[in-house]
């Protein structure tokens, strides 16, 4: 609660200092039309973290009483395919190609599956600098579907990479960069992979980017 009490006072205190500055212009008859733009877009942009901040929070207490998606059998390649697209915008400042084969069938959550792989993107994106590379791709093993989101980013040492799944944790790269994330995406990562009965493990090293690798049984 401390945490996420932490997480939320930044958005709200510029949502407040925003509208009151705006305020305060339209109280005076002498509204700026720029700070209008830039206080509304602000606004709206805050807003959007704290929502998100706050669907991450719902879904962890959804997984701290027990809650489970319900699993079929799934194209992976459709699923791949989608979170392509999803991730496109993302992408627009780096080198991003998927690799995936057909007829790839997994036991799992469609939803679930594609939140995974787009906060996986998201990382990826956010940690490599522009002009980057990063790669979605996926291979069959004996029982399992293998996915890997590799970057060209900063990469972490090993002392990271074994809390990088905590919640709230976020590492030296995530707190230079000044990403806006609050450390939840990666501990929602893990359940989701725990609930398709999976695995999901971080390879990296200083300088020599970052791969996610999630497994998951084939169907």
């Amino acid at each position: 609660v401390s945490d996420a009490s932490h997480e939320l006072r930044t958005p709200l205190t510029a949502l407040r200092g925003n509208a009151e500055i705006l305020l305060r212009q339209l109280q005076a008859g002498q509204p700026n039309p720029t700070d209008l733009t830039e206080g509304l877009t602000d606004i709206r942009d805050e807003a959007e973290r704290m929502g998100r901040l706050v669907e991450n929070l719902l879904t962890l207490a959804r997984a701290d009483v027990g809650w489970r998606p319900d699993l079929t059998l799934l194209p992976l390649d459709q699923i791949i395919a989608d979170v392509a697209r999803l991730a496109a915008p993302l992408a627009r400042n780096h080198h991003f190609e998927v690799q995936v084969p057909e007829d790839v069938t997994v036991v799992g959550n469609a939803d679930q599956l594609k939140q995974l792989l787009i906060i996986l993107l998201d990382n990826a994106f956010t940690y490599t600098p522009p002009g980057g590379n990063v790669t979605l791709s996926v291979s069959r093993l004996a029982t399992e579907a293998e996915i890997r989101v590799q970057d060209s980013g900063p990469g972490m040492p090993p002392e990271q990479r074994e809390r990088v799944f905590d919640r709230f944790y976020r590492g030296a790269a995530a707190r230079d960069q000044r990403a806006t994330g609050a450390g939840l995406g990666l501990a929602i990562a893990r359940w989701i992979t725990d609930c398709h009965h999976g695995s999901i493990t971080a390879e990296s090293e200083p300088g020599k980017g970052t791969t996610m690798i999630v497994r998951i049984p084939l169907g």
